[in-house]
């Protein structure tokens, strides 16, 4: 699975000063953490999720189904909320407004919350509508049907291989990045999907299915990083 995540085409990213590397480290740290019953360790690494993006609430319900029924866990996960609570009391003092982060997000970035499957709609219609006719447009709007048919397809198909509660993750995470209006890095959200790589895993237990796999993968991602490197947009 490490190998699988380290080669995905836009692993890049892990090196790249995103949130991607610190973010994935703060959701599989809390996940681990609560998974061998070490909760305070779990809740603050939580909290760093939640911090670090909102989508890290998408943790939430995993260490819910994670601490049941034993219910004096949950304290901890209350403790995992006090990222995203700290970012909104910023908002509050800075601007008087704990919810400025999403009036910026509208007014520079044209998003807001749309429901999951809208994006795929728009994408679709961009591509009918003109789109198509500016190559850096059709590259975004065409990575972004092919990732999310590909997060669909994967989760879909592994559902049988998680535990329960990497499966809860996996989905509200999944449906959390693709509620957006104006979704132009889903490929690179996708690293955080830590469930995605086990999945992909169990898929490749062949070394015939797991060469050809990474060789494809590499090979993608040699060529997003060039184009990254020589200051291109990809993702």
């Amino acid at each position: 699975a490490v190998l699988l995540l380290f080669a995905f085409p836009t692993a890049y990213f892990l090196a790249a000063p995103y949130t991607e590397a610190l973010f994935l480290f703060a959701v599989v740290a809390s996940m681990y953490a609560a998974r061998t019953d070490r909760w305070p360790a779990s809740g603050l690494a939580g909290a760093l999720a939640t911090g670090t993006r909102v989508a890290g609430l998408a943790l939430l319900p995993a260490l819910l189904v994670e601490a049941w029924p034993k219910v004096r866990r949950f304290v901890w996960i209350g403790v995992a909320c006090l990222g995203v609570a700290s970012y909104l009391a910023i908002n509050l003092v800075v601007h008087h407004d704990m919810f400025w982060f999403l009036y910026v997000q509208k007014t520079h970035w044209s998003q807001h919350a749309v429901a999951p499957w809208q994006t795929v709609v728009d994408g679709i219609n961009d591509l009918r509508h003109g789109g198509a006719a500016d190559p850096t447009r059709r590259f975004i709007l065409s990575s972004r049907l092919v990732a999310y048919a590909f997060g669909v397809a994967v989760l879909v198909a592994g559902r049988r291989a998680l535990r329960l509660a990497d499966n809860v993750y996996a989905w509200a995470g999944f449906v959390l990045i693709v509620s957006t209006s104006w979704l132009i890095s889903l490929p690179r959200y996708l690293i955080a999907l830590y469930p995605l790589f086990f999945i992909g895993a169990r898929a490749t237990k062949s070394r015939s299915a797991f060469v050809m796999v990474m060789i494809v993968a590499i090979a993608l991602q040699v060529w997003f990083s060039w184009w990254y490197l020589a200051g291109t947009w990809t993702f």
